[in-house]
C-alpha cells in the first residue's frame, strides 16, 4: 500500500510540475501573440501580461475607445450569460436570501469612532454608519 501511495504522489508531482513549466513557457513565449500586450522585464526574466493594455492612464477616467469597447463587449457577454441562467441565479438568490436572519446589526469601534453596520428587512445591502467620539456626528458611508 505504501510503495502505491508513494508512486502515486510521484506520479501527480511529476505531472503538475510539467504542467507548470508548461505554463511558464506560454507566458515567457507569449503564445497569445496579441499585438498590444505588455511586456516585463523583472531579474532578467521576460513576461509578458496580455492584458496589460487595459490599464488606462488616465484612470479613473477612461477615454481609451479600445478599452471602452472591450469593456462594453465583456458586458454584453456576461448579460447575455446571465440571461440564459436568469431563473436559476433568481432561485439561487431567493435561497440564499431566505436563510439569512430579518434583521441584523454589527457594531464595532477603535479610539476615534463606533462603527455600525445594519442589515433590515429584505435590503440587499447592509446600511453602513460611523459615529465620530469626539462630536457624537454620525455619518454614512
Amino acid at each position: 500500500m505504501k510503495k502505491y501511495l508513494l508512486n502515486l504522489l510521484f506520479l501527480f508531482s511529476t505531472l503538475s510540475l510539467c504542467s507548470f513549466s508548461h505554463a511558464i513557457e506560454k507566458v515567457v513565449e507569449g503564445t497569445l501573440n496579441d499585438p498590444d500586450a505588455v511586456e516585463h522585464f523583472y531579474h532578467g526574466q521576460k513576461y509578458v501580461d496580455d492584458f496589460g493594455w487595459i490599464r488606462d492612464k488616465n484612470y479613473p477616467v477612461v477615454n481609451d475607445p479600445k478599452v471602452l469597447k472591450f469593456v462594453a463587449e465583456e458586458n454584453t457577454n456576461s448579460d447575455n450569460f446571465f440571461k440564459d441562467n436568469e431563473t436559476l441565479l433568481n432561485t439561487v438568490y431567493e435561497e440564499i436570501k431566505s436563510r439569512r436572519p430579518k434583521s441584523k446589526k454589527y457594531v464595532s469601534e477603535d479610539e476615534n469612532y463606533i462603527y455600525h453596520a445594519e442589515l433590515i428587512g429584505d435590503a440587499k445591502y447592509s446600511t453602513i454608519s460611523y459615529i465620530d467620539k469626539r462630536t457624537r456626528e454620525k455619518k454614512y458611508s
